[in-house]
């Protein structure tokens, strides 16, 4: 008798571990599921579409969303992407003193909390580490600073102008999350303005993307707490 039980105990041990293996499979499939969609959709793009990619904080609560980005550049093997949206409100640097994109408190928030925030592990493999260049203020000549290595940037004066057409084409709003942050907004239409990483008038102001879409070349007081944060990645394909 001990080894007919012994039998059937096997037998429905081993009937559960089948079945086990299966549901397993069967999560991963449904989980890697949209993982697919996306990455067909980022390879089907083009230049000045919308793609979604990451989640961060965007409703009035705080709810987590789909990043929307646009695509500024398609490369064989790569998108360079920009949010379309002011996701949050970061200070270029909180201390009112000289600073240089290199060494600011906005690169590090955008490479650090940024990312751990708005992306999966899968996600952040994706995300190239590019060399930048941030040359000095074309008008003020104020320096800008070495070349820098980041996965999570903001766009320079140069490439501000040259991947968007006009100023009306660089026209950003926040999300309410943003908005919730303390974003300043143009009354009635709503239009925020975002950080450039480019140097503005002296050391102390950054330059920017004014409410009205037009580049900003004084910039704003490194240590201004109401502009909009509109990060720029490359993503792998």
């Amino acid at each position: 008798m001990r080894n007919i039980f012994c039998t059937k105990s096997n037998n429905n041990f081993a009937l559960a571990l089948v079945i086990g293996f299966l549901l397993l499979g069967a999560l991963a499939w449904w989980s890697a599921e949209p993982c697919a969609a996306q990455y067909a959709a980022l390879n089907q793009a083009a230049v000045g579409n919308y793609v979604k990619f990451g989640t961060y904080p965007q409703g009035d609560n705080g709810e987590q969303e789909a990043i929307v980005w646009r695509v500024l550049q398609k490369n064989a093997d790569s998108l360079l992407l920009c949010s379309q949206y002011g996701l949050d409100v970061v200070p270029y640097d909180p201390a009112n003193k000289p600073i240089t994109w290199k060494d600011c408190h906005l690169r590090v928030w955008l490479n650090r909390d940024f990312v751990e925030k708005a992306f999966t592990e899968a996600e952040r493999q994706r995300l190239i580490a590019e060399r930048h260049s941030t040359p000095a203020n074309p008008q003020f000549k104020t320096p800008g600073c070495a070349d820098t290595v980041e996965r999570v940037w903001s766009l320079s004066i140069d490439e501000a102008r040259k991947y968007y057409k006009d100023d009306l084409d660089r026209l950003c709003y926040p999300t309410p999350y943003a908005r919730s942050k303390g974003a300043y907004t143009v009354p009635n239409d709503g239009m925020c303005w975002t950080w450039l990483r480019s140097p503005g008038q002296d050391p102390k102001h950054a330059a920017c993307v004014y409410t009205f879409g037009n580049v900003e070349l004084e910039g704003c007081g490194v240590y201004y707490t109401i502009g909009c944060v509109r990060p720029v990645i490359k993503v792998k394909l």
